[in-house]
């Protein structure tokens, strides 16, 4: 639980007032006139009235240790966030092919009458005349044509509704999802699509999270990537490339259909085997023939995505396939346009338009530019030229970049400069003066508690959008009059999320951006784009977060393990067979201390979707009915296969390193998939008055199926609780709720031994219940 703040002194002025009094006689035995109206006693009232004032100080904990306190947790406060949106471009028929760089400028328009959100394309889009006709799904038997769900922004089942053919050698066999083009595929160039995956939305942050654990498993000389039957043991490591985009048991490979035949197809595909939201970017090597294929009678030129080894964990459910899509974030470069002076001298290299160069610069007293060329060296400030005219016949020059004069350094100690303009996108920020002995680029530092004297540092209020500077003893102070420059990006926050009703476009959003790095008017880039939409909209936009804001997250982090106490407080409790979004939204615990610890760690290890978690004190698997101190073990269950759902070799490997690297030292640690019980159900009902005999037995049937599964079964719908008997009296009360039934007529549960009788079926402490068979027969 919270330790609470200790008060330092509980001493009040009247307190102080009678110390002070009882010690005269101690310290100044001549002093015998104690009244309040003596002039000793009056100051010494106001000498305690002044230590009243340091001891209520003493007890206050300020802002700025407050701040340090939770960065030494390893929780600083957030930086403002720019919200980040999947946007699609569609160019005009017949439109010559053109491409949009990184960085091109687009608006968002929210609202009549409200100002346009500007974002920024994160990645070169070449927008492909050919447009998605429609998309089908291979689940291993059969083709379903999903074009409906697609064009509607519905969820499908991108490998089919009941995929097989996991981890077959057979490439026929395999599950896939199939996209149909209506026109040529750009031969040699590429194709830019996104993918949208329900529960893949903060893909960052999963990103993130797959590596760091990556990088600590090779740290800790463990095995990036499961180990195979003729690998060594997993104490020897074997890291893996690019963890973060490697799922840890399904790879996936992108195919092209020309002629009949599918041919591999250079692909970048960010989305992990179809689990996380992100790009996939296509190089065809044709432009592909028409053709029909599976359940889409029309001729269209086709790419899939098939499965090319290992299973998934869950089978993936997909919102969005956008062909021309790229990722954009609502932030834009803060710029400035300075004045050339008239008499300034002629640069060696002029700053050219669109180019990022680093610059040569001076200033006048006055502020103008008495310097401008695009040959500075190392450490000069570096920006992206928007637009430049020398200046020539007496007219001054004009110089637009993205750079901003912050102001002047004063040359005194813990100066201030307030930027012209925040919040800072992702506090991230570069900060140069311009000194006689050349540029200096200044480096950003959470606090200055630590420089030296001669450091070049700063801190930055990303929110107020504050630079502060040293006092020479912990940081440099910047010298008199001398130039300070900074580049950064600025973002609405919260208010840059964008619906998906919003309104994009290029020309308007920010013309001077725009026109440098197409090289060309953006009125006419506009012309060739027939539409700009977002499926999903804009979202993920945040403004700074505030110390108390930080400190709730650590709190919540640091009391981990009494939150998941308070949701399973019973002795011997678990996590397994509550609300599962409850579950989740509770803080993962760093350590495993307890059973509740270790069930909510194991649904949380990055790169992997586990349904369930069970954890059994002092159970030893292999043989159940034998305590076994300091052994637990951990039951997991994924989200596939759906009716029987068993986790893989590798998904257990998974688990089992992220938890084995967070246990209890000497705790030893199983980690297994359920066993399952096999049952049969055979039952006759009785019908209500005018009901099907057909439709009152599947309701019946799906009744039971429901109720005993190991994901949605149980009495509240989260799973099969592990260790619970099949009784029969649940399974009456089940098939009784079914509409249509008047009563029970006759049931039978048929256990793995293969004896029915009118008894309870026994499941072990890790076992499921698996239906093998269900007989309903419904009279009237």
């Amino acid at each position: 639980m919270p330790v609470p703040l200790t008060n330092l002194d509980v001493r009040r002025w009247g307190d102080l007032v009678d110390e002070g009094t009882a010690l005269v006689p101690r310290f100044a035995p001549e002093w015998d006139e104690h009244n309040a109206s003596d002039p000793g006693i009056t100051l010494l009232e106001l000498l305690a009235w002044l230590v009243e004032q340091d001891l209520y100080r003493v007890n206050r904990v300020p802002e700025r240790h407050r701040r340090k306190f939770v960065a030494l947790l390893g929780f600083p406060p957030r930086a403002p966030r720019g919200a980040r949106a999947a946007v699609a471009v569609t160019p005009v028929a017949g439109a010559p092919p053109f491409a949009l760089p990184a960085g091109v400028a687009l608006a968002a328009s929210v609202a009549p009458g409200a100002p346009p959100l500007r974002f920024r394309t994160l990645a070169e889009l070449r927008p492909a005349a050919a447009r998605v006709a429609a998309v089908q799904t291979f689940d291993g038997r059969g083709h379903a044509d999903v074009t409906a769900a697609w064009s509607e922004a519905l969820a499908f089942d991108g490998w089919g509704r009941e995929p097989v053919g996991f981890g077959s050698d057979d490439a026929a066999r395999a599950p896939a999802l199939l996209v149909g083009f209506d026109g040529p595929l750009p031969a040699g160039a590429p194709l830019s699509m996104w993918i949208r995956v329900i529960g893949g939305a903060d893909c960052d942050a999963q990103r993130a999270a797959v590596r760091a654990e990556a990088e600590g498993a090779a740290r800790a000389c463990l095995p990036a990537r499961p180990r195979r039957r003729c690998e060594p043991d997993e104490d020897a490591p074997a890291p893996a490339p690019d963890p973060w985009l490697t799922h840890h048991s399904l790879q996936t490979i992108w195919e092209q259909l020309d002629g009949g035949v599918w041919s591999p197809l250079p692909a970048d595909d960010r989305t992990r085997a179809l689990t996380l939201d992100g790009p996939v970017v296509l190089t065809p090597v044709a432009a592909g023939t028409p053709e029909q294929v599976g359940a889409v009678p029309t001729r269209l030129r086709w790419v899939r995505c098939r499965v090319a080894g290992g299973r998934p964990d869950q089978a993936p459910a997909l919102l969005e396939v956008s062909v021309n899509a790229v990722e954009a974030e609502q932030a834009s470069a803060v710029r400035e346009a300075f004045t050339i002076a008239p008499d300034a001298s002629a640069p060696a290299v002029a700053p050219a338009p669109g180019a990022r160069v680093r610059l040569d610069l001076a200033f006048t007293p006055d502020g103008r530019l008495s310097r401008a060329g695009a040959d500075g060296g190392d450490g000069s400030p570096e920006a992206l030229v928007l637009d430049y005219a020398a200046p020539a016949g007496g007219r001054p020059g004009r110089l637009m970049c993205t750079l901003a004069l912050v102001g002047r350094s004063s040359g005194a100690p813990l100066q201030r400069l307030h930027l012209p303009a925040a919040p800072v996108t992702g506090g991230a920020i570069v900060v140069w003066s311009l000194e006689p002995a050349g540029p200096v680029r200044w480096e950003p530092r959470d606090d200055l508690d630590s420089s030296g004297a001669g450091d070049d540092v700063f801190t930055l209020d990303a929110e107020a959008g504050l630079l502060r500077f040293g006092d020479g003893r912990r940081g440099r102070v910047p010298p008199a009059d001398a130039p300070m420059l900074a580049a950064y990006d600025v973002t609405a926050g919260a208010h840059g999320n964008a619906p998906a009703t919003a309104t994009w476009s290029l020309a308007g959003a920010d013309d001077d951006l725009d026109r440098a790095l197409l090289q060309r008017d953006p009125l006419a880039a506009q012309a060739a784009i027939a539409a700009v939409r977002s499926a999903a909209g804009a979202s993920g936009g945040a403004a700074a977060e505030d110390v108390l804001g930080a400190a709730g997250r650590a709190a919540e982090e640091q009391w981990a393990h009494e939150r998941l106490v308070e949701l399973a407080p019973e002795p011997g409790g678990t996590l397994d067979g509550l609300d599962p979004a409850t579950v989740r939204t509770a803080a993962v615990p760093a350590r495993a201390a307890t059973a509740l610890d270790v069930e909510r760690l194991a649904l949380a290890v990055p790169g992997t979707r586990v349904r369930r978690a069970r954890a059994w004190a002092a159970l030893d698997p292999q043989d159940p009915c034998r305590r076994a101190p300091g052994l637990l073990t951990v039951v997991i269950v994924p989200g596939w296969p759906a009716d029987r759902p068993e986790p893989g070799d590798e998904l257990l490997f998974a688990v089992r390193r992220f938890l084995r690297r967070r246990r209890t030292l000497g705790t030893r640690l199983e980690v297994t998939g359920p066993r399952y019980v096999e049952l049969g159900v055979r039952a006759q009902v009785r019908l209500l008055g005018g009901r099907s005999a057909d439709a009152v037995g599947a309701l019946a049937r799906a009744a039971i199926a429901a109720y005993l599964h190991p994901l949605d079964g149980g009495r509240a719908g989260h799973g099969w609780p592990f260790g619970r008997d099949v009784r029969r009296t649940e399974v009456l009360a089940a098939l009784d709720a079914v509409d249509g039934v008047d009563h029970v007529l006759e049931l039978e549960l048929t256990g793995s031994d293969g004896a029915g009788g009118c008894g309870d079926v026994c499941v072990g402490p890790l076992s499921l219940p698996a239906l093998t068979g269900v007989e309903v027969e419904a009279v009237a």
